[in-house]
């Protein structure tokens, strides 16, 4: 493997990745002159292109389709750890994440530290390290949005995160950010023997320390969801060979309900209006197609999860469907915690959390998604 242009393939995916979280593919032409579709129909639609002397995105988003995949269901599977909320490929043998994620924000720098048990800690800042960024709509009145694609290479090898922040207009301390990371390392005279790790999260002021919970009554949350998607085909598909793997995020709404009295919380990622999916990927002869998929009809379902008095919960009840698959098993995780700062009702004003699932369905194909949620009262 070619560990420079690797390096610069997964920078490149970055880009791509980071035009999907902002919901701007349309039909456009990449930096390479190759046409990305895009299927308004909903079924999603993938394009062979013609032979690049240098494959670059593939390489990025492939690297080993089977050890990012890996990478990506390990870290969906894994229950999330608290602080903050972190869910990653790093975990205790209890499944727990062991990585520690955490984000600030002064109204115009964002800065993410990942500390990780094995290895060394990741570290992005955006004044230094953000390859593009775009604002976008939080959908809460009097607050701001903006998503940045940050990309810090070092002599051990990259890494690269996508993160969405929100802030309060009159009051920038007051952010929520969140988002995802992969980071690629290997040892630079055996380029071929590499590792890659996932891990997503959330956090920001609202969601440090103990909330006041309501006794009884219940609340309902909503807000948007984004994500890593993995897809490796099997033998079913008529859009790509089987063995084509392909690398991409998901964006949807996401819908809680908390019931206080019964100190539970559930959710699904999707019910409303499926998920929108860009993705880059390769065919097992190495070929590479994009594809996007603007209203998958797919669903995480987070099942009923039990809040402790300081507002985290977590648990593996979450299940994936997805109409006509045929989804043969689905292991996952969820969690999050309430915010600290009360809505005119007295419940938690806003909810945010890790979610991920990894799934088989009966032609072969496995699939992942890991990301993150927030909710506002409504």
């Amino acid at each position: 493997m070619d560990w420079t242009r690797w390096m610069a393939g997964l920078a490149a995916l970055s880009g791509l990745l980071f035009l999907s979280g902002c919901g701007v593919i349309d039909n456009f032409v990449d930096d390479r002159g190759r046409d990305i579709v895009d299927d308004r129909g909903g079924g999603g639609q993938v394009v062979d292109s013609a032979p690049d002397p240098s494959p670059d995105l593939a390489d990025a988003s492939s690297a080993d389709p089977e050890r990012s995949r890996d990478a990506g269901a390990q870290a969906a599977t894994a229950l999330p750890k608290f602080g903050s909320v972190t869910q990653s490929s790093s975990s205790d043998g209890s499944g727990v994440t062991t990585d520690t994620a955490s984000a600030s924000f002064d109204g115009r720098h964002l800065r993410v530290t990942v500390d990780r048990r094995r290895g060394s800690s990741l570290r992005f800042d955006s004044a230094t390290n953000a390859i593009d960024s775009a604002d976008f709509d939080p959908a809460t009145a009097g607050y701001s949005g903006r998503v940045y694609a940050l990309v810090d290479p070092t002599d051990k090898g990259i890494s690269t995160a996508l993160v969405h922040t929100r802030w309060n207009d009159a009051d920038p301390t007051d952010y929520l950010a969140g988002g995802y990371w992969i980071f690629i390392e290997a040892d630079l005279g055996a380029p071929d023997l590499f590792t890659v790790g996932v891990g997503v999260f959330v956090d920001g002021p609202e969601l440090t320390g103990t909330p006041t919970l309501p006794d009884r009554g219940t609340a309902s949350y909503r807000g948007m969801a984004t994500g890593l998607y993995a897809y490796v085909y099997g033998s079913g598909h008529a859009r790509a060979a089987t063995g084509s793997a392909e690398i991409g995020e998901y964006s949807a709404t996401a819908t809680l309900n908390a019931d206080f009295a019964a100190d539970t919380v559930s959710g699904c990622i999707g019910c409303t209006g499926g998920m929108t999916v860009s993705a880059i990927g390769t065919t097992a002869e190495g070929e590479e197609f994009e594809s996007v998929y603007p209203s998958m009809p797919a669903r995480m379902n987070l099942g009923p999860a039990a809040f402790d008095a300081d507002g985290t919960f977590s648990n593996r009840d979450v299940g994936v469907e997805i109409d006509g698959r045929t989804i043969d098993r689905t292991s996952g995780a969820w969690g999050g915690r309430f915010s600290t700062v009360p809505d005119a009702a007295g419940a938690p004003r806003l909810v945010g959390g890790t979610a991920g699932a990894e799934w088989s369905e009966s032609d072969g194909s496995q699939g992942v998604f890991v990301g993150t949620y927030f909710g506002t009262t409504r």
